[in-house]
């Protein structure tokens, strides 16, 4: 009986340019590879992919931040972001159907039919969206379902979860609590962090006088989390100590 975690030599082969930049490679590698090794296979395969991008998945407002940074960091190295910055243009007269095409359709519960499309994209506008959608958890990528173009996503995304200056201040106080040598795991990570953490409140000037505004709705710990929430999404520039102390009353 094979043994179903034996892992095949040909994993050595894959890594995250393999499934982001030649699909065809991938499919070829698992044509050599035993039917048992091939749920491993793709497991493998996605934990090495989020692994080595270092850009998390969008959740929500919480994190849209942290991964629009990373996301088009990433997307610069993968020469993908003009796609986003790129503006569609309506074409002169819609693409002709050629003979070997009109074979084909789109399936009945899906809008992939994109003969009529009246827009022309970046050329890499499909890896864009790609790097968009993978990147993203259900919730987002159900949002932008059925989008076309890289740049209408990544506005929809910004107009859903993106947080104003208001928002990041206090998103940005709250990793001042949140980090602990515990969560960092090495000295190294947990300087670094603070370090980050530091600077980021410098350059936004935030001053004493709020950083205990979020420290006293942070505290709250899970006894509140609605409070919590409702703060993260609209702030706490405009309220005063006392203001907080009275709506928490």
């Amino acid at each position: 009986m094979a043994d179903p975690f034996f892992v095949d030599p040909y994993f050595l082969l894959i890594d995250s340019d393999t499934a982001y930049e030649s699909p065809l490679k991938l499919i070829s590698i698992t044509a050599y590879l035993p039917r048992h090794n091939l749920f491993h296979l793709i497991r493998h395969t996605c934990l090495k992919m989020a692994k080595e991008t270092g850009v998390p998945k969008l959740k929500n407002s919480s994190n849209s931040l942290q991964w629009y940074t990373r996301l088009k960091t990433f997307m610069i190295a993968k020469e993908t972001w003009p796609a986003v910055k790129f503006v569609p243009k309506k074409r002169d007269k819609l693409p002709t159907t050629s003979k070997e095409k009109s074979d084909y359709s789109a399936l009945p519960f899906n809008d992939d039919d994109d003969k009529n499309d009246e827009f022309k994209y970046h050329p890499k506008n499909n890896e864009a969206l790609h790097h968009i959608l993978t990147h993203c958890e259900d919730g987002p990528a159900n949002k932008i379902r059925g989008i076309r173009s890289a740049r209408e996503a990544m506005v929809t995304l910004n107009k859903l979860y993106g947080t104003s200056s208001e928002v990041e201040n206090y998103l940005v106080a709250e990793r001042l609590w949140t980090t602990t040598y515990a969560s960092a795991g090495t000295i190294e990570k947990y300087t670094e962090q603070f370090t980050d953490t530091w600077n980021e409140i410098q350059r936004r000037q935030i001053g004493l006088d709020f950083l205990i505004r979020a420290l006293l709705v942070y505290h709250l710990g899970t006894y509140y989390t609605g409070f919590q929430q409702r703060k993260r999404e609209t702030g706490i520039e405009k309220l005063s100590f006392e203001e907080i102390i009275s709506q928490l009353k």
